[in-house]
């Protein structure tokens, strides 16, 4: 039985012991807070009753005794008024007495107070009326009957104080018993409390040792792992949960491990000696690669290609070419610009100028099919933005707007201030485009080496997000990409 019962604990995930365990704890909590409240009520309840039966005595005591003043009051201050006092405050003693008769009466002892005062109440009530009735009739009798009512009233007290001391001896009773009691339940508590003490203890202590030897196992051959030694013993488990899962996963991979070492090491030998193959061949090549390589890079030159531009420019001058010499320059000029770095910032003054000679040679290739205008409504020099933000956009609405439309169209910039910045507007006349092809565009390349998505991500780094750069199209109309500037960020 014991055996089963083992092999089913540990078969147990770890968060179904958990969720045992607690289940436990709570409910033997819960049992013993329960317990303890349940009688903590009913003590409080039996204090409640108690003290509402000594207030019920003390209430009728008041009662008598105002009925007692006011009787003394009419006998010393004859009149209807202070009589109507006295036969009024009648009421009150008998609905006094009633309500200690249904709840006082404990015991035969104060059953027999009780009717005491009833009977003392009557035989003391009869004389003060008969007493009053005969106060202006008859002395002798008025005489008569108001000792005898203060005699009854006397036999009243010492009833009622009878009746009180019944009352505080079955109290003390109530008190001892429920002194016991409490004691007891005191008792109950702190055995309930060592008993889950010593279950939370036991369960804490065997949770921990199942749990955590495993753990320290794996750490151990982890370590060992970790300073290169690969011989490390395989972790053993006695369980089937998370860490049997932990431990089976560990020992697949410390013996993958050992066994890549030694792929690897087989694997290094033979990369050895091919690379040690290779490095003659490489060696023989070298000094021509280095040669090709110097020539190569002489003759991409940024001087010497700027200087040959230059000449051809004075030749065609001198050949009286205007035209030709133009359209060298403004591609000498293109051309250096291309070289600058691609990181820095400019003013949109320096953008828009080279812009204008770009669209010289292309207005050049085109002829009349190409139309291009700037028109600028506020000071742009001040302004800065990311090299090579406009001259995709343009180049884009030539290659893909203007170029494959026979009557060719139309490139206008607009620079102007809106909503608290500035708004840069480039619109072409072109063949205009769909969503799918607007993806291809995003990402192709133009002769820059630089995409529009690309223009849309350095605009972001520039401005950190608050620019708003857009492109809208319809097919057969034409193109328009709007870059807004915020004022905060246009300097």
């Amino acid at each position: 039985m014991n055996i089963l019962i083992s092999k089913a604990w540990n078969n147990l995930s770890i968060k179904s012991k958990l969720i045992f365990f607690f289940t436990i704890i709570i409910l033997s909590v819960s049992v013993l807070y329960f317990y303890i409240l349940n009688n903590a009520f009913g003590y409080l309840k039996m204090y409640e009753e108690d003290l509402v039966k000594t207030s019920l005595v003390h209430t009728l005591s008041g009662a008598i005794k105002t009925n007692n003043e006011k009787f003394a009051r009419a006998v010393r201050d004859y009149g209807s008024e202070n009589v109507e006092d006295f036969e009024n405050s009648i009421d009150q003693v008998w609905r006094s007495w009633n309500m200690v008769k249904n709840d006082v009466r404990s015991s035969p002892d104060a059953e027999f107070e009780i009717q005491a005062v009833r009977y003392g109440m009557l035989a003391y009530l009869e004389s003060a009326k008969i007493s009053l009735a005969s106060y202006n009739s008859n002395q002798d009798i008025f005489s008569e009957q108001l000792l005898r009512a203060n005699r009854i009233e006397d036999y009243i007290e010492t009833y009622l104080d009878r009746l009180i001391n019944v009352r505080l001896e079955e109290s003390s009773k109530l008190h001892e018993g429920q002194r016991e009691a409490v004691s007891h339940i005191q008792r109950i508590s702190f055995l309930g409390i060592l008993a889950i003490s010593l279950l939370s203890l036991v369960f804490g202590n065997f949770f921990s040792v199942t749990l955590t030897k495993p753990i320290i196992d794996l750490a151990a051959n982890t370590l060992k792992i970790a300073e290169g030694n690969l011989n490390v013993n395989k972790v053993s488990e006695s369980s089937h949960n998370e860490i049997t899962v932990l431990i089976n996963s560990f020992n697949r991979m410390s013996r993958n491990i050992g066994q890549m070492v030694e792929s690897l090491k087989d694997k290094a030998k033979i990369e050895k000696q091919h690379y040690e193959d290779e490095m003659k061949l490489i060696d023989m090549g070298k000094s021509l690669r280095e040669a090709q390589f110097l020539s190569l890079q002489s003759q991409i030159n940024p001087h010497f290609l700027f200087n040959t531009l230059n000449t051809i420019a004075r030749t065609s001058m001198f050949e009286q070419a205007p035209k030709t010499v133009r359209l060298i320059e403004c591609l000498s000029n293109v051309f250096r610009y291309n070289l600058n770095n691609q990181d820095k910032t400019v003013s949109l003054e320096e953008e828009l100028e080279i812009l204008e000679e770009y669209m010289f040679i292309q207005q050049t290739r085109y002829g009349d099919r190409l139309r291009f205008s700037i028109d600028k409504r506020i000071d742009v020099t001040q302004i800065r933005i990311p090299i090579f933000t406009l001259q995709p956009l343009i180049e884009n609405a030539v290659k893909y707007g203007i170029e494959p439309k026979e009557e060719g169209g139309s490139i206008s910039i607009l620079v102007e201030k809106k909503d608290h910045g500035v708004l840069i507007r480039i619109e072409d006349t072109g063949i205009g485009f769909d969503s799918s092809e607007k993806r291809e565009r995003m990402s192709s390349l133009d002769s820059t080496g630089i995409g529009l998505e690309n223009v849309r991500k350095r605009l972001s780094l520039k401005f950190g997000g608050k620019e708003r750069f857009s492109i809208g199209s319809v097919i057969g109309e034409g193109t328009v990409v709007e870059i807004f500037i915020p004022e905060e960020c246009d300097v």
